[in-house]
């Protein structure tokens, strides 16, 4: 399982996109299933919240996402984000497990906010990055997607290129069973 699940039935144009960073904790020696739900001991439990708030604490020596970022690359054990720094960018409603989800879309969540949470797939440290209008968001997607139209017809106009197909030579490839 992922993080962040896509969400088909969000409508692209209402509401808010949400950026975060992200460090995954998985309690030591917990089992794992199928889906990403993680069972373990209560002590297991403890000790993966205890480390959450060290590297938490880390954070708060310079205040700066960079460090964050940092942190995140060298401790997270989500593989969806952990050698970007932790980033989700563009998460919609619903997207997230409901706890997760709740603390990034509430209206008072500012940049730079910072939680512990825990959900049933491990322990979540979470920096709130900003949020954004879907409708901007959408309306940005567009315009660069024109925008990447017309620079390849420019380019087309401007180096017009032909293909000899008939000059295209394939490799011989042997095989030898052995």
């Amino acid at each position: 399982a992922s993080f962040a699940e896509a969400n088909p039935t969000a409508d692209p144009v209402s509401g808010k996109t949400v950026d975060l960073r992200h460090i995954l904790l998985i309690p030591k020696d917990a089992e794992v299933s199928a889906d990403g739900t993680v069972t373990c001991s209560e002590e297991a439990w403890d000790a993966a919240m205890k480390q959450a708030r060290d590297l938490l604490g880390l954070y708060h020596t310079t205040w700066k996402e960079a460090t964050f970022a940092n942190i995140a690359n060298k401790n997270s054990q989500d593989p969806g984000s952990r050698l970007n720094g932790g980033l989700y960018s563009g998460l919609r409603q619903g997207q997230l497990e409901e706890s997760l989800d709740e603390w990034c879309f509430d209206e008072n969540r500012s940049k730079g906010d910072t939680e512990i949470i825990r959900s049933s797939l491990g322990v979540h440290v979470l920096y709130f990055s900003g949020s954004r209008e879907a409708r901007y968001v959408e309306a940005e997607k567009a315009v660069l997607t024109e925008m990447a139209g017309e620079l390849v017809t420019a380019a087309k106009e401007k180096y017009p290129m032909t293909v000899d197909y008939s000059a295209i030579k394939l490799g011989n490839v042997e095989f030898s069973a052995g």
